[in-house]
């Protein structure tokens, strides 16, 4: 990369997910980047540029199978899928955002009845 169109090379990123219950705190994600480095590092996660994180609420044994089922029929990312203490994970990497998208989408739209009691729906933020 040269340096004249590194966006990193004088910049930064941090980005914290904190998930509190009850005042303890449960699950704590920490990412920074820090020069050019920094990004270089990040795109050798197996070659992706891509990272992404679904959060919610756990989610039954069975629901869980359905989202790794429903992670295996897109292979244009790698991702997986587990329960940390009381919280449904899912990682990606991908070679673009949309693939991970479509996947979240799909997830909420698998998990929302069970983890708050609403019907099914393509969330509203991605409808904008």
């Amino acid at each position: 990369m040269e340096d004249s169109i590194n966006p990193f090379e004088d910049s930064s990123f941090f980005n914290t997910i904190c998930i509190e219950h009850d005042g303890v705190e449960k699950f704590i994600e920490v990412s920074s980047i820090e020069g050019d480095e920094d990004i270089k590092a990040i795109s050798s996660n197996h070659g992706h540029v891509y990272i992404g994180t679904y959060l919610s609420n756990k989610v039954s044994q069975s629901t869980l199978e359905k989202i790794r089922e429903l992670l295996t029929e897109d292979t244009t990312f790698k991702a997986s899928a587990g329960i940390i203490d009381d919280y449904l994970c899912v990682r990606f990497l991908s070679h673009n955002n949309e693939s991970i998208e479509k996947a979240i989408v799909s997830i909420w739209i698998l998990t929302r009845h069970e983890v708050i009691g609403l019907l099914p729906c393509v969330p509203r933020i991605w409808s904008t």
